[in-house]
């Protein structure tokens, strides 16, 4: 089906090919989301969907198209959905929203990365919290304040030791 002609797309490196089937997917599941506005287990595919649009977008270097699918996946992880989520489900949102870091890492918006703040809830995105500060550390370690980026590393590594062994 579509879906396996994305990942298969993904896999070989057909990626202008995996980024349009992607697209189409997305426009499948926005109106799906126009009829049914409560979460359901669906939210799992499109966030797969959003997943590939962004990773095929990284590598064929669209800013624009990774942002917008990272923002979509941080934004439907929510704190309210992930706190009434199933362990596995609330793993899912939390890794996945977490992506958005790499967005900002494969385009070298250092800057950006460093000024951003720590995701709110950490207790509730603890994969979030670790990927902010692993961004930050390269971001860091990429503008030459090593000092500063060193400091962030130890900061990655207490954030990784928070998150739950279930969630690795």
């Amino acid at each position: 089906g579509i879906r396996d002609y994305k990942v298969t797309g993904v896999q070989t490196c057909a990626l202008p090919i995996s980024l349009s089937v992607s697209e189409l997917a997305l426009q499948a599941d926005d109106a799906f989301l126009d009829y049914q506005t409560e979460p359901t287990f669906y939210l799992t595919s499109i966030l797969h969907d959003l997943h590939l649009t962004m990773y095929a977008s990284l590598f064929l270097g669209r800013w624009q198209e990774a942002l917008g699918a990272a923002d979509r996946m941080w934004a439907m992880a929510t704190p309210e959905l992930v706190r009434n989520s199933w362990p596995f489900m609330a793993a899912i949102l939390d890794s996945l929203s977490a992506m958005r870091s790499h967005v900002f890492v494969r385009f070298g918006q250092w800057q950006a990365l460093v000024d951003m703040p720590p995701p709110a809830h950490p207790e509730l995105f603890p994969v979030r919290a670790a990927m902010h500060a692993y961004s930050r550390g390269v971001a860091l370690a990429a503008l030459g304040r090593l000092a500063s980026a060193e400091a962030e590393q130890e900061r990655f590594a207490a954030k990784c030791a928070d998150v739950p062994e279930g969630m690795v």
